[in-house]
């Protein structure tokens, strides 16, 4: 059995390599939907894909852009509290305060060239752009339980073939050039077998340089352990709209837009693991990963609007979204011994994985009733085929070739629908809504992205040249993901799911100006 020996002097280093280490986990989050927009958009549920007169409709159709009358102005802010739950195995986490983030979500105009020749077919051009914060990735939260599956599993999922001359250290050499090499030379598989290797997690079959098989050192007997698991999130998804649209005579509107996206995202997760085998020297420790993503995108939309007294019926299409990422992640291990000092990993390198995302297109359709000056209903669908999402393999990548494999197998297409109602008494504007978005589960573990339900409702004042409207939605949302990511999601390499259930409220004041 490997024993420890001493506790390795680190020192400071901090460099950049290229590696791979993005899984499927990582594509959903980018890729996922949720109801952001002013205040009318979100109390009516986002169902403007058959009506205009709201900027952030034109998120969903361009068209849209060419319904307004009038040149206009907005701007939102936005209040939005997260109240999460946990569940591991069966077992209930801990409930923190929620965090209640304000921001600026939307702003956006819409200007207006009308026609002088009454013979013109086309009777109106609009020129729109819309900002939007399109997701707000702030969450904290804490999944406790039992399971008998623990960080040697990790470990020696990432071992399996790995050298064990790979491993060890040079003369002079330390933890942190150590990690560092490995990184540059080999892959990530071999970096995490390293730190469980020197972290006393496994040991070798045989102590020969050639050996590639591993076991349990810290437990052995299998025992039910101990699991803390608290994750801190931040940042955003924002996206910027610039849409060119026309009326065609009294009837139809067309329009197309040019989208760019922006995406910050931060991730701090920390697993406090104890209940160790008696025969284990190992009494507990502390596995914690950082990571911090940039990300740019591109995509384009082409959306009709057809009018017949009444009726109101939109058709969109979105093309694929074409992402490009650079990711920053660090990591640090302590282990606890019973008789001995404890060992700190702490490498101080910082690993780059730079790689490209493709989310696939999406189809919506609308259909909205307008009665007159008194109200309407509308109704949208929208479809997006997540077994489309693919990472953009670079070199012949073998790990993103799995992962695409992964998401090919498991994920199903997402199915996107919302009701809107508003009636209108005078000046003032009484709003409701429905949002929901279901998409069919992963096979095996259910892995999946988020599950979306929303009641939405509000009120909003017009003022002639101005509006000020007031919008809310209650949305709960599912999400399933595991403690660690691997390339199998049958590995046993702790990925065993934790669902996590999100009670957000959001309120949200847009006031608008006609120019």
């Amino acid at each position: 059995m490997k024993t420890k020996k001493m506790l390795f002097v680190l020192v400071l280093a901090f460099h950049s390599l290229i590696a791979n280490a993005q899984f499927i986990e990582d594509a959903r989050r980018y890729s996922s939907q949720s109801l952001e927009g002013t205040a009318r958009y979100i109390s009516m549920g986002g169902a403007f894909s058959a009506l205009g007169g709201d900027i952030s409709s034109i998120t969903d159709n361009p068209a849209a852009a060419a319904v307004f009358i009038y040149p206009e102005i907005s701007f939102s802010a936005r209040a939005l509290a997260n109240n999460f739950q946990t569940e591991y195995l069966g077992q209930k986490g801990v409930e923190l305060p929620p965090n209640t983030p304000i921001d600026i979500n939307q702003a956006g105009f819409v200007f207006i060239m009308n026609s002088t020749n009454e013979e013109e077919d086309f009777t109106k051009i609009s020129f729109a752009f819309n900002y939007k914060r399109k997701n707000n990735f702030k969450s904290k939260f804490n999944a406790r339980g039992k399971n008998t599956s623990g960080l040697d599993n990790y470990f020696l999922y990432y071992a399996e073939g790995v050298k064990l001359k790979n491993l060890m250290l040079f003369p002079e050499e330390t933890i942190s050039e150590a990690y560092q090499d490995i990184g540059e030379n080999l892959d990530y598989a071999s970096q995490q077998a390293f730190l469980g290797y020197h972290g006393y997690f496994i040991n070798p079959l045989e102590e020969n340089d050639e050996n590639s098989d591993y076991s349990s050192n810290s437990n052995i007997e299998g025992n039910s352990l101990g699991h803390s698991f608290f994750v801190t999130e931040s940042g955003y998804q924002s996206q910027f709209n610039f849409t060119l649209s026309a009326q065609y005579k009294d009837f139809l509107y067309l329009g197309m837009s040019v989208n760019s996206y922006g995406i910050e995202f931060n991730r701090n997760d920390t697993l406090n693991e104890n209940g160790y085998s008696s025969e284990s020297p190992l009494i507990s420790s502390q596995f914690e990963n950082i990571l911090s993503t940039v990300g740019e995108g591109f995509s384009m939309q082409l959306g009709g609007i057809l009018k017949s007294d009444n009726f109101r019926l939109g058709f969109s299409y979105r093309t694929p979204i074409w992402y490009e990422f650079n990711d920053e992640t660090s990591q640090y291990l302590k282990t606890d011994f019973k008789d001995d000092a404890p060992v700190i990993i702490n490498p101080n390198v910082l690993n780059i994985y730079n790689y490209r995302l493709i989310v696939p297109s999406k189809v919506s359709l609308g259909l909205a009733y307008v009665f007159k000056k008194r109200g309407l209903i509308s109704f949208q669908y929208g479809r997006t085929n997540y077994q489309k999402l693919r990472f953009d393999l670079n070199n012949d990548d073998l790990h993103l070739k799995e992962q695409n494999s992964i998401i090919s197998n498991n994920l199903k297409p997402s199915n996107n629908i919302r009701l809107g109602g508003e009636l209108r008494i005078e000046k003032i504007s009484f709003r409701l809504g429905y949002y929901s978005e279901k998409s069919k589960k992963y096979n095996v573990l259910s892995f999946d992205g988020n599950d979306y339900n929303s009641l939405t409702g509000g009120i909003g004042l017009d003022f002639d040249g101005s509006n000020f409207s007031i919008g809310f939605a209650n949305t709960v949302i599912n999400r399933k993901f595991p403690i660690y990511s691997s390339s199998e999601l049958n590995a046993n390499s702790l990925n065993d799911p934790i669902n996590l259930k999100n009670n957000q409220t959001q309120i949200v004041l847009t006031y608008s100006i006609k120019l």
